[in-house]
C-alpha cells in the first residue's frame, strides 16, 4: 500500500508473511516482515504490531533506519510467529507511525 506524503514522495508499508517452509524449529516458530518506506526516517518505535487486535509486547525487533539509495529511508520490523498462531488464522496488523499518520498492513493465516 502506499501513500503521498507532503514531499510528494511514496510512503508505503508492506507485510511479508512468512511461507509454509519458514516454520522450524522445536516450537515450529517463523516470523512477519514489516517494511516501512519513504522519504523521512520514523521515530525511534515507529512500529507498533497487533495480534488478533491486541497490541503484540514480545517477540518484536525493529531495525534502522537506513538509506534506501534513493532519497528516501527503510525501516523494518519483525514479529514471531508460531505455526499453530498462523493456521489457526490469527490476524496480526503492523502499523507504522509517522506524525499521526497510521498507515497499517494486516496479514491473516492460511
Amino acid at each position: 500500500m502506499g501513500y503521498w506524503s507532503r514531499t510528494g514522495q511514496v510512503e508505503a508499508v508492506t507485510l511479508h508473511p512468512p511461507s509454509r517452509e519458514d516454520f522450524e524449529g522445536p516450537h515450529r516458530n517463523s516470523t512477519l516482515l514489516c517494511q516501512y518506506r519513504g522519504p523521512q526516517p520514523l521515530p525511534p518505535t515507529p512500529f507498533r504490531w497487533l495480534k488478533n487486535g491486541v497490541p503484540l509486547a514480545q517477540g518484536v525487533t525493529t531495525h534502522g533506519p537506513v538509506a534506501d539509495g534513493q532519497g528516501g529511508y527503510l525501516t523494518s520490523s519483525r514479529a514471531t510467529v508460531t505455526e499453530e498462531e498462523w493456521d489457526a488464522g490469527t490476524i496480526y496488523t503492523c502499523q507504522a507511525e509517522e506524525e499521526g499518520w497510521p498507515p497499517s498492513a494486516p496479514t491473516t493465516g492460511p
